[in-house]
This record gives C-alpha cells, structure tokens and sequence, in this order.
C-alpha cells in the first residue's frame, strides 16, 4: 500500500516529495552509486558497511559495485 502512495498509484491527491533522480522501485539514487563505488574501490569498507550506512540489503550494493545493476552509471 505504501509503495502505491508513494509512486502516485493511489492517494494521487496527496503530495509526496520525490527525488527526480530516485526510482521508486529502487532504494538507491545515481549519486548513492557513484559514491558507493568510489568508497569501496579505495578499500577499507565493506559492503556490508554500506548496506547499513545507506540502508540497503547487502545485495543491493552488491550487484551495484558490480554493476549487474545501475550499469549506465
């Protein structure tokens, strides 16, 4: 249900502040990525570490470090 407010689906009299830059589907923004890989390409954090410093599963910075996803970016 709160996905539905939040990509306009429903309750589309309600204004929702959204980043033009942030998929609603998706946890992460463009600038999350580049910052993330820069962090983990200079070492010294984990991607577990970014996991919880963005609030993301581990997966998720997985597969974008690796780029499986965010692949334009």
């Amino acid at each position: 249900a709160v996905k539905s407010i939040i990509s306009g689906r429903t309750w589309k009299h309600l204004p929702v502040d959204r980043d033009p830059d942030r998929d609603a589907r998706k946890r992460l923004c463009r600038a999350d990525v580049v910052e993330i890989r820069k962090r983990y390409d200079a070492g010294g954090v984990t991607y577990q570490q970014l996991a919880d410093e963005y609030g993301v599963h581990l997966v998720t910075v997985s597969d974008a470090v690796r780029r499986i996803t965010w692949r334009h970016i």
